[in-house]
């Protein structure tokens, strides 16, 4: 199962509104992907994928653009 569709789904299931945000952050232990953090770019609306990186102060500022 995808990340990001699973947790989609459990946070909807929960009540929780993602719509409200402008960045949708997946955040989950490292599982030996190509990367520390990924993000989409552009639009109004963007998600965020960090891989076992949160302790990584520069990658957790760099996806949301700043």
């Amino acid at each position: 199962m995808d990340i990001a569709i699973g947790a989609i789904n459990a946070a909807t299931e929960r009540g929780i509104d993602l719509s409200q945000y402008q960045h949708v952050i997946f955040a989950f232990p490292d599982i030996l992907c190509s990367y520390t953090g990924e993000a989409t770019v552009g639009g109004s609306h963007g998600n965020i994928w960090l891989d076992g990186s949160l302790m990584r102060a520069s990658t957790v500022a760099h996806e949301p653009g700043a």
